[in-house]
């Protein structure tokens, strides 16, 4: 995937309030909360070293 690619999905999802609602309900159902935060502070930990 390249990031123009990339960058028009995330521009087709948000243009679609409904969808991107649909998916954060299903999202909260799989995920425990707090997992974006722990993902986000261990992809700045490593991603940048």
């Amino acid at each position: 995937m390249t990031p123009d690619v990339l960058w028009k999905k995330l521009e087709n999802l948000l243009a679609d309030p409904a969808r991107l609602a649909a998916m954060g309900e299903r999202a909260r159902k799989v995920f425990p909360a707090g997992a974006l935060e722990r993902m986000v502070k261990i992809l700045a930990e490593t991603a940048w070293h």
